[in-house]
């Protein structure tokens, strides 16, 4: 089966977003900033795939990946206003388009990833539509992307006090930004593609993300310590244009959410089994993986709570919290 599924990956990126051989009578273009090797791209070419066959190629999918379609703003504004049909991202990023989606992405909020599966799987996910629709989206589900930890060039920070005066590399997105200065760190946005060489150079000594991607993108060749903070989650949401949606027959409208679903599943086996296996390879590597202990994460997760107080007001997310963190 993962060969399978690589096999479809790798189908896709030769054929980019050309049409089929024989046109659909409707085409939907999806638009998102990750590359290629992104768990969310291997997603949403086996989300393509599936609608294709659900729908005996009447709706075709065409993906965008690699920011063809315009920046992360340009790219969720273009879904809302109907240049194109579907955009995804992390839920962070759809703060852009409704403030209450960036709850989504506050750190430790989910417990684990079944837990966050459940969210926008479950009848939860009735609430996230709901924040879509009001900016003129339909949600068509979620994608796992895996637990974020960071990477380190000179120390491990398993500890609070380890952080402090550490120049980590973050997106450049509020949320980051106040996490890591809340853990007395020094959060620096730089581009993601600039990383492998800052911190080569020292501009700076550490980056975050999920072990598959770290992995991947081989900063775990300058950064010889991963610590498991285990920190944050980012849930990517993919959202297609109200209007558009509702256009379609309503065999096509199932067959769409029922091809989420379906991609949806079988990415989060695939994104948690490549994050362990990230692990092991780091290890195997001579990358020094620590834990962090449940006294010293517990006065992280104390450090963090003015992320919480001042953007979880900004957001408006009391209730929306209380009600993702019941989800069982």
């Amino acid at each position: 089966m993962k060969r399978l599924f690589r096999g479809l990956v790798a189908a896709a990126i030769l054929g980019g977003a050309a049409s089929s051989a024989l046109a659909a009578d409707i085409t939907v273009r999806a638009g998102y900033v990750f590359n290629e090797s992104f768990s969310a791209h291997r997603g949403m070419v086996d989300f393509a795939r599936r609608v294709t066959e659900k729908t005996n190629g009447a709706v075709e999918v065409q993906l965008y990946p690699n920011s063809q379609l315009g920046n992360e703003r340009e790219l969720l504004e273009g879904a809302t206003l109907g240049s194109h049909e579907i955009a995804l991202t992390g839920a962070a990023g759809w703060a852009i388009i409704n403030p209450k989606l960036g709850t989504f992405e506050l750190p430790f909020l989910y417990r684990d990833l079944d837990h966050q599966r459940k969210v926008f799987s479950g009848d939860f996910g009735e609430t996230v539509d709901q924040l879509f629709a009001e900016k003129g989206l339909k949600f068509l589900g979620y994608m796992a992307y895996g637990i974020r930890s960071v990477v380190t060039t000179k120390d491990s920070v398993e500890t609070l006090e380890k952080f402090k005066g550490v120049k980590i590399r973050v997106p450049e997105v509020p949320i980051f930004v106040k996490t890591f200065s809340a853990l007395g760190a020094i959060p620096t946005p730089i581009n993601f593609g600039e990383v492998y060489t800052a911190m080569q150079s020292g501009v700076v000594e550490g980056v975050e993300g999920s072990p598959e991607s770290m992995y991947a993108t081989k900063l775990t060749e300058v950064g010889k310590f991963f610590t498991l903070t285990r920190h944050q989650s980012p849930p990517i949401l993919v959202a297609m244009n109200k209007a558009a949606f509702d256009k379609l027959a309503p065999e096509h409208q199932s067959a769409l959410l029922e091809a989420a679903q379906e991609a949806s599943d079988a990415l989060f086996d695939d994104v948690v089994k490549a994050n362990a296996d990230a692990i092991e390879s780091m290890k195997k590597e001579g990358v020094s993986v620590v834990d962090v202990s449940p006294e010293e994460l517990a006065k992280i997760k104390a450090a963090i709570q003015v992320v919480y107080d001042e953007l979880g007001a900004q957001y408006e997310s009391g209730e929306l919290i209380k009600n993702i963190q019941a989800v069982e």
